[in-house]
C-alpha cells in the first residue's frame, strides 16, 4: 500500500475495515457509511501537502478555495472504488487547512423531527 508519510492511502467509506490492522480498525458501534466525499482546501501550501490518488497516478496540490468531490463506491454501489484510494502527503512548509464533507447512507434528516412552527413565520420576524 502506498504511504507518503502523511495520511496513509485509504478509502473514505467507513463501512470497510481490517480489524487486524490498527490503522484501519474502527469502532463498529459508530458505523456510518460514507458514500461520497468532498474535500475543501482552506489554505494554500508552500511545499508538500498534496492529496495523492495512488491508483490513478494523480496528485492534487491544495489551493485555497478549491475542492475535490468523489464517490467512494464503484458504479454498482456495492464495491469500493479502488481508483479513489487516496493519501495525504506531509506538509513540508506551510499549514494545511481543509474541511471534509461526507454524504452518508444514514437518513439523518429522519432522526429528528422538524419543529411545527416555521423559522420564517410572521412571529419570528
Amino acid at each position: 500500500m502506498f504511504h507518503c508519510g502523511g495520511l496513509r492511502a485509504h478509502n473514505d467509506a467507513a463501512g470497510h475495515y481490517d480489524e487486524n490492522d490498527p490503522d484501519l480498525a474502527w469502532d463498529k458501534t459508530n458505523y456510518v457509511d460514507r458514500l461520497k466525499t468532498m474535500l475543501i482546501y482552506l489554505s494554500d501550501i508552500d511545499v508538500g501537502g498534496i492529496t495523492a490518488f495512488t491508483n490513478l497516478g494523480v496528485a492534487v496540490r491544495p489551493t485555497k478555495g478549491s475542492a475535490l468531490f468523489w464517490s467512494n463506491y464503484a458504479s454498482n454501489a456495492e464495491d469500493l472504488d479502488p481508483l479513489i484510494t487516496h493519501a495525504g502527503c506531509p506538509v513540508l512548509l506551510g499549514i494545511k487547512s481543509y474541511a471534509t464533507l461526507w454524504i452518508t447512507k444514514s437518513a439523518n434528516m429522519l432522526m429528528k423531527k422538524c419543529p411545527r412552527k416555521s423559522l420564517h413565520s410572521e412571529q419570528n420576524r
